[in-house]
């Protein structure tokens, strides 16, 4: 499970970048969905810490970076 949250980090990570964000932290949950793990998670600017030139992005201004 620890790769697949590395992986899946990754992807937040080179996402983020696209849009001149640094990905410093994420909160995933995972389960089990029909015997298999699985992200569960919401994805919002709330379970991550994101910096763009140097400074924190509150979650609200994240979430509307994300949104475009």
């Amino acid at each position: 499970m620890v790769n697949l949250a590395r992986q899946i980090g990754q992807v937040f990570k080179d996402d983020l970048a696209k849009k001149d964000l640094d990905l410093n932290d994420i909160k995933i949950e995972f389960g089990m969905v029909d015997g298999r793990v699985a992200l569960i998670d919401k994805i919002s600017g709330e379970n991550m810490l994101a910096y763009q030139d140097g400074e924190y992005v509150l979650p609200l201004d994240l979430e509307k970076i994300l949104l475009g």
